[in-house]
C-alpha cells in the first residue's frame, strides 16, 4: 500500500546541470522554501516528452507539511534550462519490519515508514 508523504515531495524535470544533492540544497534551489531532512536525486536521467535533454528526478523531505507544500506550488509548472519542473507529494510505503511488529535493522536510516498514517492520505490508486 502506497502512502503519500505530505513532507515528501516529488519532482521531475532538473537538468543534469544541477541535479545533484549539493546544488539542490543550496538556499537558491530546493533549500528556500525550508529545512531539508533528505534530498535524493535519482541519476537514471531520461529524455520525456518536449524534454531538451535528460531529465532527473528528486525526492525532497522537508521537516514539515507546510514547508513541502510552498515547495510544490512554487515548483510545479516552473520552467528551468528549458525544462519544465513537475512536482507533487511522494508516496512511500510502510516499513515490512514495522508491518511485522519488529525491530528494523535499518533505522533510523531507513526510507519508509515506521508509524500509522492518517487514513485520508492513503493513495486511493493502491487501494
Amino acid at each position: 500500500m502506497r502512502v503519500e508523504q505530505r513532507n515528501l515531495v516529488y519532482c521531475i524535470g532538473f537538468t543534469q546541470e544541477v541535479a545533484s544533492a549539493e546544488i539542490l540544497k543550496r538556499h537558491e534551489y530546493l533549500g528556500q522554501y525550508g529545512e531539508l531532512d533528505k534530498l535524493s536525486v535519482v541519476r537514471n536521467g531520461f529524455t520525456g516528452k518536449g524534454q531538451k535533454g535528460p531529465s532527473f528526478s528528486v525526492y525532497i523531505t522537508y521537516r514539515t507539511e507546510l514547508q513541502a507544500s510552498l515547495a510544490i506550488l512554487a515548483l510545479n509548472g516552473m520552467v528551468h534550462n528549458e525544462q519544465t519542473v513537475r512536482a507533487s507529494f511522494g508516496t512511500t510505503k510502510y516499513c515490512t519490519y514495522f508491518l511485522k511488529k519488529m525491530e528494523c535493522p535499518n533505522l533510523p536510516n531507513c526510507c519508509f515508514l515506521h508509524c500509522l498514517d492518517r487514513e485520508n492520505e492513503i493513495d486511493e490508486y493502491e487501494r
